[in-house]
């Protein structure tokens, strides 16, 4: 008796989960880049060091004969330091991406990236921001094409 009542419990629970259960992953870490800023330095340009912590968060769902999963990056308290003129610098953004497909053959698998980047400098006209789109699509026969769209690129 006892035993079918566990065996009971547990059909009870397995049919009470959810069919497109969501699997999440948090992680934070410490990130270094380096990148170029065409504004800074009266308009030379200079190299700028930036470090802090990165957020990356990564979602899975399988359902049905569908993946989807999708990828969230941002920075916050990011500083840096100009390597020519030693300028202090902030930095934030992120990056989004969408990727779904089928899991039978035949069927193709296609993703969007949307990234925005903020490099914040001192004074006027040193701020630096980048948005770029990046799609991707993998064909059933395995044909690969892709597409970068610099949406927005400016000094300011």
């Amino acid at each position: 008796m006892k035993r079918g009542a566990v065996c009971a419990g547990v059909l009870l629970a397995a049919m009470a989960a959810p069919v497109n259960a969501e699997v999440v992953i948090n992680n934070t870490y410490d990130y270094s880049f380096l990148t170029f800023v065409p504004c800074a330095n009266g308009g030379d340009g200079e190299l700028v060091l930036l470090e802090g912590p990165r957020h990356e968060q990564f979602r899975l769902n399988i359902g049905g004969n569908q993946v989807r999963s999708g990828m969230h990056v941002d920075m916050h308290e990011v500083t840096g330091v100009g390597l020519t003129t030693g300028d202090a610098y902030r930095a934030t953004g992120g990056l989004n991406s969408q990727v779904m497909g089928s899991i039978q053959d035949g069927h193709d698998y296609n993703t969007t990236l949307v990234g925005n980047f903020l490099v914040i400098g001192p004074g006027p006209g040193n701020n630096y921001l980048v948005r770029e789109t990046f799609h991707l699509r993998i064909n059933p026969d395995g044909t690969v094409t892709s597409s970068i769209d610099h949406d927005l690129e400016r000094c300011g």
